[in-house]
């Protein structure tokens, strides 16, 4: 994960300087324990490639087995602005590849036989919806739904968990749901 912020961090100084990119943070994924934080870069005014990563760290019941959850998930987008103003702004429709890596640990040392992993990796549509104050400050929504293409499982005792995750119902559809905030440096800001 170290790495990869690295390489975030060094994507992001090397478009900034020349670009228009937003920087927006998920502030309920903040306070529900799964912050994540985006970088959009502009290929151009009606086009925008959004980087979105962040850390995975709550509690979770699952067939009355309390897990800590700690690991990362992520997602790529491409989004097409339809009516842009002032450059990636507006309504926009997309796709995006998202992953996620997370390992569920029993919260009671007595019930260790039931820790499993789980990776992840889907595509699906996105609609995404941005608006862009004078002062530079962003507010967007996204809301996106596609399809599940890896769903992997990898129980520590497979022989011992009481875990059956093929009961649970839509594990091969995926969702997005996310309001983010930020600011956005470089570019034009004129309509």
């Amino acid at each position: 994960m170290r790495n990869l912020l690295m390489i975030f961090a060094l994507t992001f100084m090397a478009f900034a300087s020349q670009a228009q990119v937003d920087l927006k943070i998920n502030p309920i994924g903040t306070i529900f324990g799964s912050p994540d934080l985006s970088a959009e870069f502009a290929a151009s005014d009606k086009i925008g490639v959004e980087l979105v990563a962040g850390p995975v760290a709550n509690s979770f019941n699952l067939t009355d087995v309390d897990f800590k959850r700690r690991g990362f998930t992520g997602y790529v987008a491409g989004k097409y602005y339809i009516n842009p103003n002032r450059g990636m702004d507006n309504l926009s429709i997309g796709l995006y590849a998202k992953t996620r890596l997370i390992n569920y640990n029993a919260e009671v040392e007595e019930e260790a036989d039931q820790n499993f992993q789980r990776t992840k990796i889907a595509l699906g549509f996105l609609v995404s919806q941005k608006w862009v104050s004078d002062n530079n400050l962003v507010f967007g929504l996204d809301a996106g739904l596609g399809r599940t293409i890896t769903n992997r499982y990898s129980y520590d005792n497979e022989d011992q968990s009481s875990v059956d995750l093929a009961s649970l119902p839509f594990l091969n559809i995926d969702g997005i749901f996310r309001i983010s905030v930020g600011y956005r440096f470089g570019g034009s800001n004129l309509k």
